[in-house]
Parts: C-alpha cells; structure tokens; sequence
C-alpha cells in the first residue's frame, strides 16, 4: 500500500483553491503543529503565489476546531469557505456556493460531496463509514431543509464542506472544543441563526484514508455525539424550525424516528 503523502495533498488543496472561477479570494493557511514538511511548503506557497493574497499561520497542534478559529479570527472577507488539508474543490465551487447563498439571503451552505482515494480516484465502494454518509446525503437532499437529516450525522460530512458569511460565527460561538465532532456542532448551531442551503452538485471532493479523523475515531465520536445533541437541543423549544407546521412535523417525526425524543422538553413530547 502506497505510503500516505500529506504533502501532495496539501498541494492539491492549495490548487484547487487557485484555480477557482472566483478570482478575489484570500488565502488563510493555519499550520497546526504539523511535523513534516508541510510547513515549508505552505511557506514556498505563500512565497511564490502572485495570483492571491496569503496568509500563513504556524501555531502548535491544538486540534482542528483551535486551527479553524485561528483562521476565522484572520479572515477579512464577506464569505468564508473552509478546505481540509486533505480535500479539494471541483472549480466552480467557490462561485455556485456564492449564488446559493445570496439567492436564498441565507448564511450557511454546503454541496454534495465526491468520495476520492488518495489518487483522486472517486470511491464506487467503500466500507460502511462511506455508505452511511452517502445514505445521510441522499436523505439530506430529498427536502429543501437538511436539518432532519442532520440529527442522524453530519451530511456535510466535513467543516471543509463549509461556507458561510464572516458574521456567522459570532453568533454560534465558532467552532468548539470536540476533537471530532466540531464540524457537527457548528452546523447544528447555525441552523438557529439562518436557513441551511444544500447544494445538491458534488463541489467538495473528499479523500478516504485511514488518516482520516472521524473513520479512525469512531469511539471519541460515539462520545462527542450525545454532548452536541445536548447542546443542540437544549434550546430547541426557540428554533425556528418548529414555526412552521410542516417543518415542525417533519422535524418531530425525526426526531421520534431516531429514538430522540428523551432530548426534548416535555411539553414538545405530550405535543407531538
């Protein structure tokens, strides 16, 4: 089996950047302790790019949520859009993503998402890490509000499948301290803030590898789910998604479906 080469994606991810149809973008690269040569060459990068204005952040390994933050405290742009150091963009990402937000006047949106190995080949099978995502995807996308969906998992699959306006943060709190589920966390949060618009396109192309934080973690993530449940439901009776009839119907019913109703207060459950 082919050594795993960090480098070489990161490259990737920093091209993909590069070539996106959207020209005005800044480039915000958070280093987080790493101990090869990715370092030096994010450093060459910066030195080198004349298309983008770079930033490059060395900090000691924190975690994911402390490296994303860092670059959330840095950026000067409306629009944010997260990349995960393994992971690419399909070219027009950048500028579909932009259309959907300001059509829908929303704050949080995520696409598709393509499943590639580490030769950038599109996974036909997987295991059934792989499988289960793709199944939470395509219950995602079978309703405008991708909420209900998001109770089972994160269908974004990845913080790096985020893009939201700067403001956003501010109000969720940023990311916060899990080790694998702050991706998770966020998007729950957000939903109280704005619309969750999912652009159904595969925009965002996600490489399988044992290296992968939540397939090699599974147990932290078993753990990590039950506190962001807690803290997503513990103010749930304001959400917006119980203002309507239908979506509070459809929220509840999922919310049943999934045996979650002992996170509901109790006059949401005599309710139902």
């Amino acid at each position: 089996m082919p050594a795993y080469n960090h480098e070489r994606f990161v490259r990737e991810a920093l091209d993909s950047i590069v070539a996106q149809s959207v020209g005005d973008v800044e480039i915000i690269v958070v280093d987080d302790g790493s101990r090869d040569a990715t370092g030096m060459l994010v450093d060459e990068f910066a030195a080198h790019c004349a298309t983008h204005a770079v930033t490059i952040v060395h900090q000691r390994n924190e975690g994911a949520h402390a490296a994303i933050n860092g670059g959330l405290a840095r950026a000067q742009g409306e629009f944010i859009a997260i990349i995960n150091s393994d992971d690419r963009f399909a070219p027009s990402r950048l500028s579909t993503m932009l259309d959907a937000l300001r059509e829908r006047r929303a704050d949080f949106a995520f696409s598709g998402t393509r499943f590639i190995d580490d030769d950038g080949v599109e996974l036909s099978q997987d295991s059934g890490y792989v499988e289960r995502l793709r199944d939470g995807i395509a219950r995602g996308s079978a309703f405008d509000d991708p909420l209900p969906a998001l109770l089972r998992l994160n269908v974004a699959v990845s913080s790096g499948n985020f893009m939201f306006r700067r403001s956003l943060p501010q109000k969720t709190g940023g990311m916060a301290a899990f080790r694998v589920c702050h991706d998770w966390d966020f998007i729950l949060a957000a939903s109280y803030h704005t619309p969750l618009v999912f652009v159904r396109e595969p925009l965002y192309e996600y490489r399988v590898h044992r290296a992968n934080t939540f397939s090699g973690s599974q147990l932290t993530a078993h753990l990590e789910a039950d506190q962001v449940l807690d803290r997503f439901f513990a103010q749930i009776e304001t959400h917006p998604v119980l203002r309507e009839p239908e979506s509070r119907r459809r929220f509840l019913d999922e919310v049943h479906r999934r045996g979650l109703d002992y996170y509901l207060p109790r006059a949401l459950r005599d309710r139902r």
